[in-house]
C-alpha cells in the first residue's frame, strides 16, 4: 500500500484501515513530518496487535455497556483483545517462532526525513520486532547523522532480514561506517540490496570490509548498477575469495570504463567460489 498524500497520514486509524489487507507500506511524500511518522508507526503497532486500540472511554467518552447481552459482548471482546496481546508479546519475545502477520515490509520512497521523524523511526526499530524488510529509495535527510540513527535502529532490530538502499548518493564517511556496523553486528540481516548507489571509494571499502568480517551473516548481495573501477573490482574479488556465507550475487547493470576491472573478480568465479546464484544482466 503506497501513501503519497500527506492527508492520508493524519490519523493512525485511517492508515491501519487502508493498509489492513496488505503486508507492506510504502511512504512517498516530500517531507516526512514527526506527526506522520508517529501515526504510521502506531498504525503498524495496531495492525500487529502489539498495542491495544484506544477505547472510547480512554478518549473521554462513556462506554458503559447496558443490559446483560451488552455486558457479555463487552467481556468477550475484552478476552479476545487480551489473547491478541499475549500472542503479540510472544512474537516480540521470540519473533522467529511465530508465523508472519500484519505489516512486515516498510519502504520510504523519494522523500526527505525531518530530524525528529528519523529519531522516532530509529527508536521504534530498536524496540519493536515487527517488520522483516526495510527499504530506502531516493531518500534524503536534513542531517547526515540521521542516516546513522536509522541504521542504528536496523542494527538492533531483532527481525529485519532484508535491507535495501536504492538510487541514493552514499558518499560520506558516516554512510560506510553506519552500513558496516549493521552488517557486522546485526544478528538477522541476510540480504543487502544496494541498487544504483553512488559510492565514494571509502564508503564502498568500509561496507565491504564489514562483509568480509566473520560476524557478517549476509547470504544475498545485490550491487546492481555499480560503477566498477579498479578499487571496486579488487574489493569484489576479495569478497568472492574470502566470504563463504554469500551464495547469491547480483551484479546486473554494472558498468566500467576498463573491462579489465571486471576481470579482477570474474577470474574468481570458479569451483572454489561459494556463489551458487549469479545474475549479470545488461552489463
Amino acid at each position: 500500500m503506497v501513501f503519497s498524500n500527506e492527508k492520508d497520514l493524519r490519523h493512525h486509524e485511517a492508515i491501519r484501515i487502508k493498509a489492513s489487507i496488505y503486508t507492506g507500506i510504502a511512504l512517498r511524500v516530500k517531507i516526512i513530518s514527526p506527526g506522520a511518522m508517529e501515526n504510521l508507526l502506531y498504525a503498524i503497532d495496531l495492525d500487529s496487535g502489539v498495542v491495544k486500540k484506544k477505547t472510547a472511554e480512554e478518549e473521554g467518552k462513556e462506554t458503559k455497556p447496558k443490559g446483560k447481552k451488552a455486558i457479555e459482548e463487552a467481556k468477550k471482546k475484552e478476552e479476545e483483545e487480551k489473547k491478541k496481546q499475549e500472542e503479540a508479546a510472544k512474537q516480540l519475545a521470540n519473533p522467529g517462532s511465530v508465523a508472519k502477520s500484519g505489516i512486515v515490509n516498510l519502504r520510504f520512497e523519494e522523500c526527505k526525513f525531518s530530524r525528529k521523524a528519523a529519531a522516532l523511526l530509529s527508536e521504534w526499530l530498536k524496540s519493536k520486532a515487527l517488520i522483516e524488510t526495510m527499504g530506502l529509495v531516493k531518500v534524503s535527510f536534513e542531517d547526515v547523522s540521521d542516516f546513522k540513527k536509522i541504521t542504528e535502529g536496523v542494527k538492533l532490530n531483532q527481525k529485519i532480514s532484508k535491507l535495501s538502499f536504492q538510487s541514493m548518493n552514499l558518499e560520506e564517511e558516516v554512510h560506510g561506517t553506519a552500513i558496516g556496523r549493521v552488517l557486522s553486528d546485526s544478528r538477522t540481516i541476510r540480504e543487502l540490496d544496494m541498487t544504483h548507489i553512488v559510492f565514494d571509494y571509502r564508503t564502498f571499502y568500509d561496507m565491504c570490509q564489514a562483509i568480509l568480517n566473520e560476524r557478517c551473516r549476509l547470504n544475498v548481495l545485490k550491487l546492481r548498477g555499480l560503477i566498477v573501477g579498479e578499487i571496486e573490482g579488487k574489493i569484489i574479488q576479495f569478497i568472492l575469495m574470502k566470504n563463504k556465507q554469500i551464495h547469491t550475487l547480483d551484479l546486473s547493470e554494472c558498468r566500467t570504463e576498463d573491462p579489465a576491472n571486471f576481470e579482477f573478480f570474474f577470474e574468481k568465479l570458479n569451483q572454489f567460489c561459494n556463489i551458487r546464484y549469479l545474475t549479470l544482466e545488461k552489463m
